[in-house]
């Protein structure tokens, strides 16, 4: 069940909490140079999710007091954000935990994911008065899944995924997620799917990518309040931006360029779509993608998925490699079905 901190919170906790926080302003370097709005929505949270409140300064003298003294050597963070929020890879042979402050006592958070890894960056940041955030990519446009991570707010990565930040043509939309109550669907009875029924995301596309706005033209037929852009996410098309119907407009801000999409429409919980796909390429220019049934042609497709900077140091590890096969689990006789000689990019 979900409650209000209007509801629940006190005013003792908030006035601890904001006066701990003026405090170690002063003590901040990196600090000094922000706005007050800045201020408010990525050093005064005193939560990074749904978990429940906690007084910050009780966790730093208990748990990187010692790290906060170093801090205070810093000009400014933002010139070593990787070595500051040192928390390893979880994609490694070994799990990560990190301990966090639930009930009263600390528990181990296993990392598993970048969510997780995530959260963990940004709780450290809090806890450190550093100004940290996650961004996300609710779907990727050129491959399957999702990804959130770690950020200052001027956008350095600190957790490691800085191939993100170059494959421009790779993102359709980014949000970022806030602490403060952002825009959203919430006079409607239409369905609208969860990811746009959160108030807590911004868009923050024009940060990573090339944008343009772009106007959809909706049939009479179509009485939908809401109209979607959908990207390919696989195998299936997934929605990562939502407009206002107004009189058969939409107008979609800030859209990546680089990317295929689609426009569709939500019946009940079933997307449809009422247009051709089109590309949207790097100089902000369309092109729709109309099959011509008369002039077919044949296709040879090495590959599925655009070719990424992480894929090309993983095949590395299969140069030399065998597949070996056996009848038995003891491999006792076996055959070499073939090896990894050479790795095509």
């Amino acid at each position: 069940t979900w409650k209000e901190d209007v509801e629940h919170i006190d005013s003792s906790f908030l006035i601890s909490h904001i006066d701990f926080i003026f405090q170690r302003i002063k003590r901040c370097p990196w600090l000094e140079t922000l706005t007050f709005n800045q201020l408010c929505e990525y050093v005064f949270p005193y939560r990074v999710g749904y978990e429940p409140p906690q007084l910050f300064f009780e966790l730093q003298d208990s748990l990187y007091q010692a790290e906060i003294e170093e801090l205070l050597n810093y000009d400014d963070i933002k010139t070593d954000p990787v070595r500051i929020f040192n928390v390893k890879s979880p994609f490694r042979m070994t799990s990560l935990t990190v301990p966090l402050l639930y009930k009263g006592r600390y528990i181990d958070y296993e990392i598993a994911n970048c969510a997780s890894l995530a959260i963990a960056k940004k709780w450290r940041g809090r806890l450190l008065l550093c100004p940290v955030t996650f961004d996300i990519v609710p779907a990727y446009a050129d491959r399957s899944g999702h990804h959130r991570w770690a950020v200052m707010i001027n956008n350095n990565q600190v957790n490691g995924y800085t191939q993100l930040t170059s494959a421009i043509s790779g993102k359709g939309k980014v949000y970022r997620h806030t602490f403060s109550h952002q825009a959203y669907p919430c006079d409607t009875l239409e369905y609208v799917p969860p990811f746009f029924r959160s108030p807590f995301y911004m868009d923050v596309t024009s940060d990573y990518n090339q944008v343009r706005d772009v106007i959809i033209n909706v049939p009479d037929s179509i009485d939908n309040r809401y109209v979607y852009l959908c990207v390919f996410n696989n195998l299936h098309w997934a929605p990562v931006a939502l407009s206002k119907n107004n009189d058969g407009n939409c107008c979609f801000k800030n859209v990546g360029c680089g990317v295929v999409y689609i426009p569709a429409i939500y019946n009940g919980r079933r997307m449809q779509t009422f247009s051709f796909p089109f590309l949207l390429d790097l100089q902000g220019k369309f092109s729709y993608f109309q099959p011509d049934v008369t002039a077919q042609t044949t296709l040879r497709l090495e590959r599925k998925y655009p070719l990424k900077y992480s894929t090309r140091i993983s095949n590395q590890r299969f140069l030399s490699a065998k597949l070996e096969c056996s009848n038995t689990s003891d491999f006792r006789s076996y055959i070499c079905a073939g090896s990894f000689d050479s790795i095509s990019y």
